[in-house]
């Protein structure tokens, strides 16, 4: 639906106008508007799963570490070799904030960015207005758009090692890895207060994994004093620099 279209769903957005307006008017006090909120029903909390079958890298409450993921990954080793099996963590970057705005259908906040900013390579601009009760009728909030996209396994350096020590310990393999997506969410920047979201996890890791790379985490400092890690120290000083 596009912003303003009354032409395609009519009825639609005339029910989310009353529904929206029932609810400012009902949830608020002191003659000033309640605030309305975006949840799926019967959802808490947008950034997981939506169903256990959909994401094996899932850990729910009560079940053994790993469970769901290392059943896939045996269940792969049948046909594809473990060492050509890397694992995907997301890493997206939805510590941004972008500015929203509703036009027509008050409970569709669009992107501020238009077509011509997608154009020259700008898809959404920072929030600087948020949503209060004062500026309720004006449609702005700010967003963070992934946040519900976050379905699976988040980039833990812990996890990464645990399930990797696992997989080594019941059948003796190594994996090919880890991957990410997206990139965005990790790249180290100079200044501290740019800093990405998931580039600490990435130090975690790099104290177990050893890759050369820029920024603070990849520096022999980093890992001074700290063992090599067994299943390292095979490994050629080509393949792990930092080892010796």
């Amino acid at each position: 639906m596009l912003p303003g279209d009354w032409e395609t769903y009519p009825q639609l957005i005339q029910e989310h106008q009353t529904a929206w307006r029932n609810y400012t008017e009902s949830t608020g006090s002191s003659g000033r508007p309640g605030l309305p909120y975006w949840f799926m029903r019967n959802f808490t909390y947008l950034g997981r799963c939506p169903r256990s079958v959909d994401c094996p890298d899932w850990r729910y409450e009560k079940e053994e570490p790993y469970s769901r993921m290392t059943k896939m990954l045996y269940s792969l080793d049948t046909v594809i070799s473990m060492d050509k099996i890397s694992i995907g963590f997301e890493t997206l970057g939805n510590d941004q904030h972008v500015q929203l705005k509703s036009y027509t259908d008050p409970l569709l906040p669009f992107s501020t960015a238009s077509p011509e900013d997608h154009e020259a390579g700008n898809f959404y601009k920072k929030c600087d207005t948020n949503i209060t009760r004062t500026n309720l009728d004006q449609g702005w909030r700010c967003g963070a758009p992934t946040q519900q996209q976050q379905w699976g396994a988040l980039f833990n350096a812990s996890e990464i090692v645990g399930i990797e020590a696992k997989i080594r310990k019941d059948h003796g393999k190594e994996m090919a890895g880890v991957g990410v997506f997206t990139i965005d969410g990790f790249l180290w920047e100079k200044d501290p207060k740019d800093q990405r979201l998931w580039y600490q996890p990435l130090c975690d890791l790099n104290k177990d994994y050893r890759i050369k790379c820029d920024g603070p985490c990849c520096e022999d400092s980093h890992w001074e004093g700290l063992a090599t890690p067994a299943h390292l120290i095979d490994k050629t000083n080509v393949e792990n620099p930092f080892i010796f």
